[in-house]
C-alpha cells in the first residue's frame, strides 16, 4: 500500500512539474510620437501637443490631434492636414526570455469632436515606427478600414474598446493572411508599440480625435519550476 502511495505521489509530482505558469504584465507608453527625435524626423503627425502622460490613465486628461479637415466624400482630394498618426512606444515590458507570448491586448478609450465622420485607417501593434523609407514596421494582427469591428468609427462620447490578438498566428497583416510570432525580445524592445492612423474625415468642417487611455497587456506562460 505504501509503495502504491509513493508511486502515486511521484506520478502526481511529475505531472504537476509539466504545468506552465501563466502571468501577465500591463503597461502604458513612455513616448508619444517622440522616441529618438521622432518629431524632428517625422513631424508631429498632427499631434502637436500630445504627450504619453496624457494617455497613461483613465482620468479625463486627453492627448488630441489638431483640427483635421474633412472632405466632401471619399473620392475627394487627400490632404495632409486631414490625417494623423499616433505612435506610442517605450512600454517597458520585462517578459522573461524563456516565456511564450500567449496574448496581447490593447485597451483604448477615445472619441472625436466635430462634424465629419472619422475612423481607423489602420490600427496595429508595431516593431518600430519605420523600417526604412516608406516602409512601416507594423506587425501581428491589423484592424483596418476594410474590416468591421467596434470602435472602427470614432464615437462622439468617450468609449472604451479592446483589441486582442494571439501571441502568434496566420491572420496577420493588412489582408489577415500573414504569419507572425511575438517573442519576449520583440515585446521588451523600446521600439515596440501601438500605431494608429486615421482615414481622411468625411463631411464638412473639421474634427479632432481624443485619447484618454492606451494600455497594453501581455499574457505569457513559463514552464513550471522543475519541469521535465
Amino acid at each position: 500500500m505504501k509503495k502504491n502511495l509513493f508511486l502515486l505521489a511521484m506520478f502526481s509530482a511529475y505531472c504537476l512539474s509539466g504545468f506552465t505558469q501563466t502571468q501577465s504584465q500591463t503597461r502604458t507608453a513612455s513616448y508619444l510620437n517622440n522616441l529618438n527625435n521622432f518629431r524632428q524626423v517625422f513631424g508631429d503627425q498632427n499631434y502637436p501637443k500630445a504627450k504619453a502622460q496624457q494617455v497613461e490613465a483613465d482620468d479625463g486628461v486627453y492627448a488630441s490631434t489638431s483640427k483635421l479637415t474633412g472632405i466632401n466624400d471619399s473620392a475627394g482630394t487627400f490632404r495632409s492636414n486631414s490625417v494623423s498618426s499616433l505612435a506610442l512606444q517605450g512600454f517597458g515590458f520585462s517578459i522573461p526570455d524563456g516565456a511564450t507570448i500567449e496574448n496581447i491586448t490593447v485597451r483604448i478609450k477615445r472619441f472625436k469632436k466635430g462634424g465629419p465622420s472619422v475612423g481607423d485607417q489602420i490600427l496595429s501593434l508595431m516593431q518600430r515606427y519605420q523600417c526604412g523609407p516608406g516602409v512601416v514596421c507594423r506587425y501581428g494582427k491589423y484592424w483596418t478600414y476594410q474590416d468591421t469591428y467596434p470602435g472602427k468609427i470614432y464615437p462622439d462620447a468617450e468609449t472604451e474598446y479592446v483589441f486582442s490578438q494571439s501571441g502568434g498566428g496566420n491572420d496577420g497583416g493588412f489582408n489577415h493572411d500573414e504569419a507572425y510570432l511575438w517573442t519576449p525580445a520583440l515585446v521588451n524592445h523600446d521600439f515596440f508599440g501601438v500605431r494608429i492612423d486615421n482615414y481622411v474625415p468625411i463631411g464638412r468642417g473639421s474634427v479632432s480625435i481624443y485619447y484618454d487611455l492606451v494600455e497594453v497587456t501581455v499574457e505569457y506562460s513559463l514552464p513550471a519550476p522543475g519541469s521535465n
